[in-house]
């Protein structure tokens, strides 16, 4: 079986998604499932040659032509190879109407990108019908939460096999993980935050973790595929940090602010949690019996709570369901890191092997 890759967003994820790609060719060819990436875009660039573009993420583009992501699939669609993938590394609002033009030219797409199945209800619901032909292409995105954990494809056969999601519960942001679960007596919440930054967990304006927008895409997909009618702005988010704060004109002055006004703040918090045996953590939920159905929020959890325990980076989403009531099904591990975000695009890819599909 021969699989065609055409990537868009070749940056720090796409990056190691080619190399995840190149390293396991030849293992996976002796398998009988040859892959190659036959294009790669960025931006308003892209190159495509049939017999591949390499697997050095330096030299991939060298020799590209001006072109937008739309003109990309659509020279991809034109090649009519067998297994086409559009694969989406990128973290862009444009990509959302590619996946539809893909797919209805019959190119599979995988994708990290979180902002399609997170937009309007219609659009999820389309992308969705439009995958679920029995021969059609398919549409994969696992590594849309807890980065290459197993999350989406376990809820998705619950729901399939019939079952009923009561609850989800989940630290669904390796940024946010990493803050507070490195937070105590000996580490201030500025420095934590700084250090975050410094490891490439953050966005460049740390807010853009803090508000909650990257966990509320998450716990939106997840009631979507609980089975929900839901939308984004239906999230109820409690601010981590106040508006006085958060309000800064710049990162350096919102750094400030926090170092002078929220460390003692969550400082006291967290030594208060800490007396009770508890710690903070930053709980994102979806019960279909509550208003609003999803929240997000910083919470003290006790010690008997499957976060508590949670180190650096780590992940954990904890689903309950009419079949897993009593103990509820938990997946656990790395949610954050360019490694592990390809790995879990790259297994997406890897389903292919078990699809029945239709070439050209």
């Amino acid at each position: 079986m021969a699989v065609n890759l055409f990537l868009a967003g070749p940056g720090l994820i796409g990056s190691e998604f080619i190399r995840q790609v190149g390293g396991a060719r030849d293992k996976l060819a002796k398998q009988g499932f040859e892959i190659t990436l036959v294009g790669v875009a960025r931006s308003s660039k892209f190159k495509i040659d049939q017999k591949g573009v390499g697997y050095d993420p330096a030299t991939v583009l060298d020799g590209a032509q001006d072109g937008s992501v739309s003109e990309f699939v659509k020279q991809a669609a034109g090649l009519k190879l067998s297994n086409s993938v559009l694969v989406d590394c990128t973290a862009s609002d444009a990509l959302t109407p590619v996946y539809k033009q893909a797919l209805e030219s019959g190119l599979h797409v995988v994708t990290a990108n979180k902002k399609a199945n997170s937009a309007d209800y219609g659009v999820f619901q389309e992308l969705q019908a439009l995958a679920s032909k029995p021969e059609g292409p398919r549409f994969f995105f696992e590594a849309n939460v807890g980065a290459g954990l197993p999350v989406i494809n376990t809820l998705q056969e619950m729901v399939a096999s019939g079952d009923e999601v009561i609850e989800i519960q989940g630290i669904l942001s390796g940024t946010l993980a990493f803050i507070f679960n490195t937070l105590d007596a000996d580490h201030k919440f500025s420095d934590i935050v700084k250090e975050a930054g410094r490891l490439g967990y953050c966005e460049p304006d740390p807010r853009d973790d803090l508000g909650g927008s990257d966990v509320a895409r998450k716990i939106t997909i997840l009631a979507r595929l609980a089975g929900a009618e839901v939308e984004l702005k239906d999230v109820g988010i409690d601010p981590i940090c106040p508006d006085s704060v958060s309000s800064a004109p710049s990162v350096a002055e919102f750094l400030e602010r926090v170092a002078k006004d929220f460390d003692p703040e969550i400082e006291k918090r967290r030594a208060a949690a800490e007396s009770k045996g508890e710690v903070l953590r930053v709980i994102a939920s979806y019960r279909p019996d509550r208003a609003p159905k999803m929240q997000m929020s910083l919470q003290n959890v006790p010690s008997s709570h499957p976060a508590a325990s949670l180190a650096g980076s780590e992940n954990l989403v904890v689903i309950r369901t009419k079949r897993y009531d009593a103990t509820p099904c938990v997946v656990k591990g790395p949610g954050a890191g360019a490694a592990v975000t390809a790995a879990g695009v790259f297994g997406d890819v890897l389903k292919l092997r078990g699809a029945r599909m239709t070439p050209y």
